[in-house]
């Protein structure tokens, strides 16, 4: 009997030991992100397909579309220099015209949402690691871009982007 007994709490706290420990549920919305926070970031958003699809619109040369992406009083920082969408397309329409073709990868792909909007009203900002390869003929170059996007009501309203331009006007200049 005593066997029997020490065998059924034996038992007993095999079951207790291998109970699972029971984890915190991540963060889905904005409600649950502790008030300490000055916003959160996600991997997966409209946001980022929204840029995804731009991009592809600049790869693709499709002017159309890639301008319906954009804020019409969209401001572009180009490595430091402030431009336009009117002056940013023709930049891309250049490009075009010199048989320079653009393709993107991109490396790492995040939105950042503040719970707070700035002064612009922008709360949304895509940010992105990419490797950009520009091709003219037989000669191709890759340059890591970093790309950033303010979103407000579903429209880029303003974009920077840092890369080595330099490499890109070796490009520009070849024959």
């Amino acid at each position: 009997m005593k066997k029997t007994i020490a065998l059924i709490a034996l038992t007993g706290l095999l079951f207790i030991s291998c109970k699972k420990e029971e984890t915190a549920a991540p963060v889905t919305a904005t409600s649950e992100i502790p008030a300490t926070a000055d916003g959160y970031t996600t991997h997966k958003s409209e946001n980022i397909d929204l840029i995804k699809k731009c991009n592809s619109c600049w790869e693709n040369g499709n002017v159309v579309e890639y301008k319906a992406y954009y804020a019409d009083d969209a401001i572009f920082h180009d490595n430091g220099k402030q431009t336009t969408l009117a002056e940013n397309i023709s930049n891309n329409g250049n490009f075009q015209k010199m048989g320079i073709k653009p393709t993107m990868k991109y490396d790492e792909i995040w939105e950042s949402i503040d719970n707070k909007a700035n002064k612009k009203g922008v709360k949304n900002y895509v940010l992105a690691y990419c490797t950009n390869t520009w091709t003219k003929g037989t000669k191709t170059l890759e340059a890591v871009v970093f790309q950033i996007d303010a979103i407000k009501d579903g429209k880029i309203v303003e974009e920077w982007n840092v890369y080595d331009s330099a490499k890109l006007m070796e490009l520009v200049n070849s024959k």
